[in-house]
Order: structure tokens, then sequence, then C-alpha cells
């Protein structure tokens, strides 16, 4: 049996079929859907890439593996690349986020890294010296305006992406396959193929808040529009993936999951992008898993997508304990205090600037803000206080 783990970035799960009747511009999900158990209760750890893959790639909480804006990288836990390594796998990622760079440690244990900034590697070792964090921040915002800059005009292309899978999967040994994939499109700035809009966000000028705004209300409906055509080009090309997968006879022999990593704010609270919030929209986040023998329809229970780690080691012999919840009966995670991006915040949003941990149940879900409320680490006897927030 081979495991893929697909990671549709910053998708939000109301803009997709499976989760929303109306939308009629996703139908490789909807087929795929059709395939596995669709998860309606799916919960990220964290509301922003970095924590949340290495949540997802650790099985721990962000408070737990460290990944945060203050340190931008795995500080520990037992990644599931080298967990199936060890059992036999072959262990193959294929990403081009920014925050999945060799720098920050999350894609280590490999076998192989197929990304466009490998190089980033030889900032490791200083990049982890607690003493340089002014400065470490000082890059990360400098490099995020440049690649802002770099990538305003650009049109989103996941050919690289595609074109690497499809050579990852011609080339199948004898070995079992893991296989992480990213797929980032539907991300600022929103500049689909011309087949998908006839605009582009350059030609706006709101911006996320992470990146100083501005967020001009009147804008919000064309770029929410923009966000939907960079959501139909990702299923598109998702589609490709799943028939690279039957055409090289893989499909019925692999278990998927293909899950977000957080959401994206088009608006909602004057916000756009997904920093400084824990809405709903950023940490709800669509999960569907295909084992070799099918799925079987919805599934309501509440799940963390850390949790994922470890049915992945289960089901590939490897089985690893889970220790559990920080409160059995929800789905924890964190936004910690954003000292990159807080600096850009307008004058007016300086309210936004700060930690925000979430605790979601069924039918309730409460953020906290105060810093004694942020766990430090597990402690299952701790009092969940504060007031139900609808995030």
């Amino acid at each position: 049996m081979n495991i893929a783990l697909i990671v549709l970035d910053t998708l939000r799960k109301d803009r997709i079929a499976p989760y929303n009747r109306t939308i009629d511009f996703t139908p490789a999900l909807s087929d795929f859907a059709a395939d596995a158990t669709t998860y309606t209760n799916a919960i990220s750890q964290a509301p922003w890439s970095l924590p949340a893959h290495a949540s997802l790639l650790t099985g721990l909480y962000p408070w737990q593996h460290g990944a945060s804006q203050r340190f931008p990288y795995l500080h520990a836990g037992t990644r599931l690349q080298t967990v199936l390594g060890d059992a036999g796998f072959n262990t193959v990622a294929i990403h081009n986020n920014e925050w999945l760079l060799p720098v920050t440690g999350v894609t280590d244990g490999f076998d192989r890294v197929v990304t466009r900034s490998e190089w980033t590697r030889l900032l490791r070792q200083p990049w982890r010296i607690d003493r340089l964090e002014p400065l470490r921040s000082a890059v990360i915002r400098l490099g995020s305006w440049g690649n802002l800059r770099r990538t305003i005009t650009q049109t989103s292309d996941l050919s690289d992406e595609l074109s690497a899978t499809q050579s990852v999967l011609e080339t199948h040994g004898d070995d079992p396959l893991f296989l992480f994939l990213n797929l980032t499109s539907a991300h600022f700035p929103y500049n689909p193929p011309d087949q998908y809009a006839e605009d582009a966000a350059h030609q706006y000028r709101s911006r996320p808040l992470e990146n100083g705004g501005p967020v001009v209300p009147a804008e919000i409906d064309r770029l929410s529009a923009l966000y939907d055509a960079e959501v139909a080009y990702l299923d598109t090309v998702f589609g490709q993936v799943i028939e690279s997968f039957k055409a090289a006879g893989l499909y019925d022999e692999t278990l998927f999951v293909v899950v977000g990593d957080h959401g994206e704010l088009l608006g909602e609270d004057e916000i756009l992008g997904h920093h400084f919030s824990v809405r709903d929209e950023l940490i709800e986040v669509p999960l569907f898993v295909k084992p070799p023998g099918g799925g079987d329809g919805r599934n309501d229970t509440l799940i963390e997508t850390r949790e994922l780690y470890y049915r992945l080691c289960k089901a590939a012999g490897t089985e690893r304990t889970d220790p559990g919840r920080l409160y059995p009966d929800r789905a924890c995670g964190i936004y910690h205090e954003p000292v990159i991006y807080g600096s850009r915040l307008p004058s007016a949003r300086r309210e936004l600037d700060t930690a925000q941990f979430y605790a979601v149940a069924d039918q309730d879900k409460r953020v906290l803000t105060d810093d004694s409320a942020v766990p430090q680490h597990r402690s299952p006897d701790r009092q969940l206080v504060g007031e139900p927030s609808d995030g």
C-alpha cells in the first residue's frame, strides 16, 4: 500500500462542492469525495502554514513542536516521513510553500524533496540561533515583502508540482511510496490563469493584513471571485494528480489523505489573508480520506488534523501512541503572538496583535487571548475558561 498526503493550501471548505452544494467549479474534488470519506468537522491546529504543517507531520500541538513566528522552525517531534521511511517507504515531498523550505526543518527526513528553493538548507544553523531572533524576523519580513513584489503579477502555475508528481509515479519502484504533495494556488495574490478569470489581484489596491494592507471593502467581492477562480484552477490540477495515479496503476493501491492546512479570510472582520484571527473560515478545513477500498460517505466526528499522523502511522503498520487531546471533547489550536507580521498592522488594528488559543466542540467554540491561558505544554487538568465565541 502507498500513502499520499495531499495538502490543498489555503483552501476554504465552503468554496468546494463537497461542503457547499451551490459550488459548481470543483468537479474533481466532487468526484474524489464520492470515493472517499468526507470529514465535516476537521480542525487545523493553526491558521497558517508553518505550525499547521508541523502539527500534521509530527502529531503534536504547536506549543509542543515549537514552530511559530518567534521560532520559525520545527523544534520537536518525530516526523511522519521518518517513521514511514524506517518502515520501508520511499518518501518524497513536492511543494512550493516558503514555510516548508529546508531552513524550517519541516521536510527533513524525506528521501527526496522537490522544491524551488533547496538552497535555503545552507541557512539552517544560523536560523536557529535564538539571539539572532530580531535579525531573523527582519529577514522574514523583507523576504515576504520581496516575495509578494515578485509574485504580485505572476500567474498561478502548478505545472512544476504536477510534472514532479507524474515523474515520481511513473518511476515508482517496488517499495511502497509515501508522497507528500502541497498544492499552493488559492493563496494571495489571486492571479489565476486566463481561462479562469479576466482580471487579477494585482489590479486592485487590497493586500492581506500580514502584508500591511490596505483592505478596501469595495474590492472584496471581486477578490473573493478571484479566490474562487484560483480554487477552480486548484481543482483542475488536483484532478490531474488523481488521473496520474490512475494512469500509473496506483490509485486503488494508495491510501489518500487530502486536507487543507488552513483557510483564508476574504473580508470577514475586514481582514484579507490568514493571520490575526482564528475564525472558523481559517481553522475548519476540508478533509477527505480514501483507503484502497474506498471511503464511506460523510463523517461528522470532531477531528484534529494532527491526529492524522497517528492514523497514517497505524495504516503503515508502525503504530505510535497519541498522547491525547488537550481536552478530550475539544479540538484545540493556537495562533501564537505574531511577532513578525504584527508590526505591519495598521494602527487602527493593533488589537489583533495578540496570541489566540482556541478550543472547539461540536456546538461551542472558545477563544482565549489572555497569555496565562495559552498552554505551554499538555495539561489535561487545566480548566477551560473564557467566553464562548463564534470566531
